[in-house]
């Protein structure tokens, strides 16, 4: 899986249903604009209750490094709580 977003890319952070816990601090700083500044795959698995199983690996997961404009860095910002800014 190939990342959607590089390095020096200007993204706005949103507000995702999925994939981000209840400690995350993504929903903090939801509409803030920043710059991606690195990003790593992650394997993701899944943990179902119904099955001991839990070797095979379900996905990859992109996640990114993004440092904010107000001057925070956040990490572990999944795809789906980052869309392109566009400036008008």
């Amino acid at each position: 899986m190939a990342a959607k977003y590089f390095s020096g890319a200007r993204v706005r952070i949103r507000d995702a249903q999925r994939g981000v816990g209840a400690l995350s601090d993504v929903r903090r700083y939801r509409d803030q604009i920043g710059q991606i500044i690195g990003s790593t795959a992650l394997i993701a698995f899944a943990a179902r209750p119904w099955t001991e199983e839990t070797s095979v690996a379900v996905h990859l997961l992109q996640v990114y490094k993004v440092r904010l404009d107000v001057g925070i860095e956040i990490d572990y910002v999944t795809e789906d709580c980052l869309e392109v800014f566009e400036q008008a």
